[in-house]
């Protein structure tokens, strides 16, 4: 894998992402109630009708939303990654005289066969701009556990300070590279602080930069890279603001994922350009973004029978005009398994209703009769999940290049979307680069 850097016309590739982003705009909003509906609301909204409209033809419409939702291996501005597809493996490790060192860290690193792979592709991707920007100092974005860190540190050589919320994952993340600190690297820094990431971040980020330099231990060296795995919600929206503003960070590469936290009109859109056109995303179109229907169609993944279980007990709420509201003080998940038919489903939720002061009171004949009538809408709602979750990647296609846009519009022509990782085995593949 390697990582060049190139001049590209920038008013053409304005233009270019103006136009993708006007493509996707056009499918989103030719099936806006798609992507705004709920499988919760199946039974209660009719939903099966949006899908068995005259003219619709299923068929048709995947391959124009396989189309439309597509990036690619790289969208890029004066950034080309080639031969960036995870599929590939790094030669340059393997010729490495530190390979078996490194390989038997990896061995012993604790990490899941997902997050091994994450952290190994991005690794080698942030060190290449590590090197091209004479970077020495990587500030870890919503570090969590400390994977990635201990990762560049003791298999690149690069100093990492880890920017946590979470306390317990700051601690975590000490103890975890106290037991992996056989190999050590000296005279590299790898820590972690605890700091509370929030777009209010931006308007004291002079502070911030000067704790990030005091940790580093070189308040006289002013450049780092800021980079984020799988950066949750707005944590990416706050990133690439704080890299356009401070011009200590030289480059970032950040990897969102958790769309379903963002905020319409707050975290999304980011651009001057969607601003303007007026767009807007509901919390389930923002939830549909986290789909992936390659893993999906790849694992043979299926819905929970609780997703129908849940529709049908929407349906009995408005039947018996109890505000349907109230089910948001229901924590559902696990819910399904714990229940072997409906009924123990629906006394499981009255149970957890009361303890909420909800008054829900439904004969036992009539919750089996729910169930033989609409039992049968099944094979429908999984239909319909699927159709809709072909608009997924064209969701998140729109958020990335929004946020491409973002950094393109405040002059930074060195900027991309490029994936990492496999899909199948990582969802949230592409990352947002961009160089100073």
């Amino acid at each position: 894998m390697s990582f060049l850097i190139k001049e590209d016309n920038d008013v053409v590739f304005i233009a270019k992402t103006k136009n993708a982003i006007d493509e996707v705009l056009d499918l989103l909003r030719t099936y806006h109630d798609i992507i705004n509906s709920h499988l919760n609301e199946y039974i209660v909204k009719n939903l099966s009708l949006q899908i068995g409209m005259d003219g619709f033809s299923k068929d048709i419409f995947v391959k124009k939303c396989q189309s439309i939702g597509e990036i690619g291996c790289c969208y890029h501005s004066g950034v080309n990654c080639i031969e960036c597809c995870s599929e590939n493996k790094f030669q340059n490790d393997k010729n490495n005289k530190n390979y078996e060192i490194i390989k038997k860290q990896q061995d012993n690193s604790f990490l899941s066969e997902k997050k091994h792979h994450e952290v190994e592709y991005l690794a080698n991707i942030v060190n290449q701009i590590a090197l091209k920007t004479k970077c020495e100092n990587i500030v870890d974005f919503g570090s969590g556990k400390g994977y990635l860190g201990y990762e560049l540190v003791y298999n690149y050589g690069l100093n990492v300070v880890g920017v946590e919320s979470s306390m317990k994952n700051v601690i975590s993340s000490e103890r975890r590279k106290n037991m992996l600190n056989k190999h050590q690297i000296e005279d590299k820094i790898l820590k972690s602080i605890a700091c509370h990431i929030h777009p209010d971040l931006i308007d004291s980020s002079e502070s911030f930069i000067e704790d990030l330099k005091t940790n580093f231990l070189s308040p006289t060296k002013n450049n780092a890279l800021l980079v984020g795995l799988h950066s949750c919600g707005n944590l990416t929206c706050t990133a690439l603001k704080l890299f356009s503003k401070e011009n200590y960070f030289h480059g970032v590469l950040m990897i969102g994922c958790c769309h379903n936290l963002l905020e319409n009109k707050k975290d999304f859109p980011m651009s001057d350009y969607l601003n303007q056109c007026s767009v807007s995303l509901e919390r389930n179109a923002f939830m549909l973004a986290c789909q992936c229907p390659i893993r999906w169609n790849s694992e043979k993944q299926t819905l929970s029978k609780s997703i129908l279980y849940r529709a049908i007990l929407e349906k009995i709420f408005e039947d018996y005009q109890i505000d349907r509201s109230n089910l948001k003080a229901v924590q559902f998940r696990n819910l399904g398994q714990k229940s072997s038919t409906f009924k123990e489903y629906v006394l499981l939720v009255n149970n957890k209703l009361k303890t909420k002061g909800v008054c829900f009171k439904v004969e036992e004949e009539q919750i089996e009769k729910y169930w033989d009538k609409y039992k049968g809408f099944w094979e429908g709602m999984e239909e319909y999940h699927m159709v809709r979750m072909q608009l997924a990647p064209s969701i998140e296609k729109l958020i990335l290049l929004d946020r491409l846009l973002y950094l393109i519009e405040k002059g930074f022509t060195k900027s991309g979307i490029v994936r990492l990782f496999s899909p199948v085995i990582s969802p949230r593949c592409y990352a947002i680069i961009s160089l100073r």
